[in-house]
């Protein structure tokens, strides 16, 4: 976990706390997702998301689908899995930065715009499920308030997505982000243990300890429009799997 990710997960715990265990229902629609469409997203385009040859688009789908639907007592819960290559490499930060602009604290999109104003009771973005080295799902997930509709609330996310894929990041939002993960680097150096977890992890990811450095200058030279360009390839509709957990 890179001081990004790092950054976005404290974020979004500090501000969707109220998850409780529908947080980590959407981790299992997510995976259910993973393991059911593997013949699906072998249809995928040759090139990947963004040109990183055909292993990234063993995680493409060839189409929307049909919800997932599900019974449960974490229920009611919403989860939207964008399917994206590995997040190794420049446009896999500008995702990290695009989930961090999303719900990396209370200042982010999805908790300014719905979970504040009512339209849900939690609402976070995990770029990097189930990790970061191989192609994955960048999760989407949320709680609606009682008695609401799942899709609308689906509707009013994709909205949110739509939005960052048009129009990018404002430069007071690239700004938080960089400071985030400046911030994450230095609390991840103030012990032994953490440092160690923090290098061990880029080593294992990027294969050399110091592609937490090369991350950090990543992010410090990113643009609005590398973020926008990103979060256009990934969050569109005819690339998402949805699973919605309902209430017993």
């Amino acid at each position: 976990m890179g001081p990004v990710a790092a950054a976005a997960w404290q974020g979004s715990v500090t501000t969707a706390a109220a998850d409780g265990s529908g947080s980590s229902y959407a981790m299992t629609l997510a995976h259910r997702s993973l393991s059911g469409n593997s013949s699906a997203s072998s249809k995928g385009s040759s090139k990947g998301l963004w040109g990183l040859g055909a292993g990234a688009a063993q995680a493409t789908p060839a189409g929307e689908s049909d919800p997932f639907l599900q019974r449960t007592a974490a229920g009611p819960l919403l989860a939207l899995g964008y399917y994206r290559p590995s997040l190794t490499g420049r446009k896999g930060t500008a995702l990290e930065v695009a989930g961090d602009i999303l719900s990396g604290g209370r200042s982010a999109r999805l908790i300014q715009d719905l979970v504040l104003k009512g339209s849900c009771l939690s609402a976070s973005c995990s770029p990097g499920y189930p990790g970061e080295l191989h192609p994955g799902l960048a999760l989407v997930s949320a709680v609606p308030q009682s008695g609401d509709n799942l899709k609308h609330l689906s509707g009013a996310l994709q909205q949110q997505l739509d939005r960052l894929a048009q129009y990018g990041p404002t430069p007071a939002e690239l700004a938080r982000v960089k400071a985030s993960a400046r911030t994450g680097l230095l609390s991840a150096l103030t012990s032994n243990g953490s440092m160690a977890g923090l290098l061990a992890s880029y080593h294992a990811v990027s294969g050399s300890w110091r592609g937490v450095l090369s991350e950090l200058n990543d992010v410090e030279t990113l643009t609005a429009a590398e973020v926008a360009e990103v979060a256009d390839q990934v969050f569109h509709r005819e690339n998402a799997f949805t699973g919605m957990g309902l209430p017993l």
